[in-house]
């Protein structure tokens, strides 16, 4: 069985990279199991530890929403203390899982637990996902400015810093390590919202999950003051000099869902009859095992710039990964600049 107690499915939900859609997708897929739903701010399941839903962090076999893989600054709830709940350092738990605990819980054992689970993952263009946390957590809220009048009064390096400082991808993913959120992004079953129909046909070879009919929309909720059109182009010109943490990152998203994506679609989707799944040891062991090669890295930044020249640059970088993963990831070069 692809999800159970002691192998849960995590959903790390990155803010505003259509991670809802997402959550509710996986949510339908392990179906009337029982499932944690942390989030921030809000009077549902926020602490996993609370008396409210202690049991119910014990017994869950899928975590879906803002928890992460290590402490954060923010103070979300980590898969840290799913492991210390399990060992009993909070009191006897209604259901063991049987991890094993013959070591502190440490990073390392956080790491043991996701590389025997399935972890999933999205990432999303970093200036498309910082003009919509923009509108989510900035306008209205601590200032009524639209997002090219607070560019006009207070400048790019200001704005950056209001969503995120350019490191929401490692601050969430990695504990503020870039490391390991790239780590993890080679760990976990790995989507960019830009490709997210592709991303969900993925996941119906490892889960019963029904294919949406169609992908997330660019504003699946639009806020108030938020335009339907944005000189993107222009933004990213602007702003990808400061997030070069993050633009890295999603570009190591990019390759590796590319990648994941086209050994998945070997398979048929387990909706369907007797399909058998791909083996989940192979789908995440793409990233560890094959170079992510320059037409991969550049092929994302250059759809970001939108510069004719940086896509030709990409198709004519000399690839340096062999084989199908060298092959798979110039396919997705091609791919991301069309």
């Amino acid at each position: 069985e692809r999800v159970s107690l002691s192998q849960p499915l995590f959903f790390f939900h990155v803010p505003k990279t259509s991670g809802s859609s997402m959550r509710t997708l996986l949510s339908s897929a392990v179906g009337a199991r029982t499932k944690l739903l942390p989030c921030v701010n809000c009077a549902c399941t926020c602490d996993p530890l609370a008396d409210r839903t202690r049991n119910r962090s014990s017994c869950a076999v899928a975590v879906l929403g803002h928890i992460f893989p290590f402490p954060t600054v923010n103070g979300h709830p980590s898969v840290r203390l799913l492991l210390l709940l399990d060992r009993g350092v909070y009191g006897r738990p209604r259901c063991r899982r049987h991890w094993p605990h013959d070591e502190p819980a440490g990073e390392e054992a956080v790491w043991r637990l996701l590389n025997r689970s399935l972890c999933v993952t999205l990432l999303r263009n970093p200036v498309h996902r910082l003009v919509s946390s923009f509108y989510e957590f900035i306008h209205r809220k601590s200032s009524n400015l639209s997002l090219p009048a607070y560019l006009s009064a207070f400048g790019p390096q200001r704005l950056v810093e209001s969503a995120g400082g350019g490191h929401v991808y490692a601050s969430l993913l990695g504990g503020g390590r870039p490391d390991r959120a790239a780590r993890l992004l080679s760990t976990c079953v790995t989507g960019i919202q830009e490709r997210y129909t592709d991303f969900v046909a993925t996941l119906g070879r490892l889960l019963p999950m029904a294919p949406p009919l169609s992908g997330a929309r660019e504003h699946a909720h639009p806020r108030y003051g938020m335009p339907d059109v944005y000189d993107y182009n222009g933004l990213s010109r602007l702003l990808l000099p400061l997030m070069p943490g993050e633009t890295e990152l999603w570009e190591q998203a990019s390759a590796v869902a590319a990648q994941q994506h086209a050994l998945a679609a070997r398979y048929a989707p387990l909706a369907a009859s007797a399909a058998i799944p791909p083996p989940l040891s192979a789908i995440k062991a793409i990233g560890e095992g094959t170079p992510i090669d320059a037409a991969a890295r550049a092929a994302p930044h250059a759809r970001l710039c939108g510069h004719v020249a940086c896509a030709r640059s990409a198709l004519g970088a000399r690839v340096v990964g062999t084989g199908i993963g060298g092959d798979i990831a110039l396919a997705a070069a091609r791919h991301l600049i069309v």
